[in-house]
């Protein structure tokens, strides 16, 4: 199943960096509660950025296989990396899109990505204004 957000030590292991190297790599954040994790893409896109002639993807990542739903709250619990108590709270709530077959909950990988998205722009529109509050 391919991950679509990793939290932090999986971050670190992943690139083989120390924790406060992370918020210096400028790797764009997503907030689901209190949890800070990082979009799979978003990973992708720094490292092919920052990478030098040569070097190749961790093998971690080339081991992610491509789908375009997953089925189950239990599954997308994994895929996130979040808590089954999160996921299936903000599925009762309305807040990740779903569908429903043969009983199962589906989630869209393309829907999620989407949900993902404004996952991110609502993080950095709350971190402004705290920056705002500050001043």
């Amino acid at each position: 199943m391919k991950r679509l957000l990793l939290n932090e030590v999986e971050v670190c292991n992943l690139l083989n960096i120390k924790p406060r190297a992370i918020s210096s790599a400028g790797i764009p954040k997503v907030k689901l509660g209190r949890m800070v994790l990082y979009d799979v893409d978003d990973i992708l896109t720094w490292i092919e950025s920052s990478k030098k002639a040569g070097a190749t993807l961790p093998s971690l990542i080339e081991t992610f296989f491509e789908t375009e739903e997953i089925k189950g709250i239990s599954n997308l619990s994994l895929a996130l990396g979040a808590p089954y108590r999160f996921i299936f709270s903000e599925v009762k709530k309305g807040q990740l899109p779903f569908t429903r077959r043969n009983g199962d909950y589906v989630f869209s990988i393309k829907a999620l990505k989407d949900w993902i998205k404004e996952a991110k722009r609502k993080w950095k529109q709350q971190t402004e204004r705290e920056e705002q509050q500050k001043q």
